[in-house]
């Protein structure tokens, strides 16, 4: 077992090198350009956005990134050049999340975060994993943070939160984009550790880790997406439309392509 996938079981997260960037480097130039393009000013980048793009211009701003990033299918390629990291955790067959959340936090903004909490609160299943990818380096001030461990706690073990004012509405594009129609934010503990991530690193977590931001205190803006993948065998039934909450096929082993095959011609006589 190496030494990821270990941290992956004891600790609920683990912090791994991407083989193959050249993908997640286009990713980022071509965001950048989207980005240009939109305040017609080419010195703006992903970690300096804030300082060309008004408040109430942010969500117009994610949304129109979000839609050309799903529609460039970025994410799926990034996944397939990395596809023998992938396997090592959940086998040759996958399906992964149609629609990834691209997220943008900027510095000292409370709107952009959806603080801490567990995936599997919001109806995700330990069956899956996720991986969060940035497409700058981000700092301790500036990353997310990871409590060891939680991954194996029960919900009675966290304290909600109260309410925030970040809420979205059931179906809309803010909620496409990642923001929770009916927020479970957990209360903060000192036990959360900061996961510092270079380009080209990722962290590969269970759903049940807890996780998040309050608020990003570093200088820059940090831009990233995450995704979720499940082996095609989980005992889970998950739907397959072009939604966040969507899975497509990325990839099967030759057992399975010769069995379906099989079995589809069988059924047909």
């Amino acid at each position: 077992m190496k030494k990821w996938q270990k941290e992956y079981s004891t600790k609920g997260y683990t912090r791994i090198n991407l083989d193959q960037v050249d993908s997640l480097k286009n990713t980022k130039e071509r965001l950048q350009r989207e980005l240009q393009k939109f305040c017609s000013n080419k010195k703006v980048r992903i970690e300096n956005l804030h300082l060309f793009f008004l408040d109430q211009d942010i969500e117009e701003v994610c949304w129109k990134l979000c839609q050309f990033f799903w529609k460039m299918k970025f994410c799926r390629k990034i996944i397939l050049d990395n596809i023998d990291i992938f396997e090592k955790f959940i086998g040759p067959d996958i399906y992964y999340q149609t629609q990834p959340f691209l997220r943008i936090a900027r510095p000292n903004s409370k709107s952009d975060n959806i603080g801490f909490h567990r995936d599997t609160m919001y109806g995700q299943s330990p069956y899956e994993i996720s991986v969060h990818v940035p497409l700058s380096s981000l700092d301790k001030n500036s990353c997310l943070k990871f409590l060891p461990g939680s991954h194996l706690l029960s919900d009675s073990h966290f304290e909600l939160a109260e309410q925030g004012s970040n809420a979205s509405k059931k179906g809309s594009r803010k909620h496409e984009m990642g923001f929770p129609y009916d927020p479970k934010v957990i209360k903060e503990t000192p036990d959360l550790k900061p996961v510092p991530l270079k380009f080209g690193q990722a962290v590969v977590f269970p759903p049940s880790t807890l996780h998040g931001q309050k608020i990003n205190t570093g200088s820059k803006t940090r831009m990233s997406f995450d995704f979720r993948i499940i082996s095609k065998y989980a005992p889970v039934e998950f739907k397959q439309d072009i939604t966040s909450r969507g899975y497509s096929l990325l990839s099967e082993s030759a057992i399975t392509e010769v069995a379906d095959n099989f079995l589809k011609i069988n059924q047909q006589r």
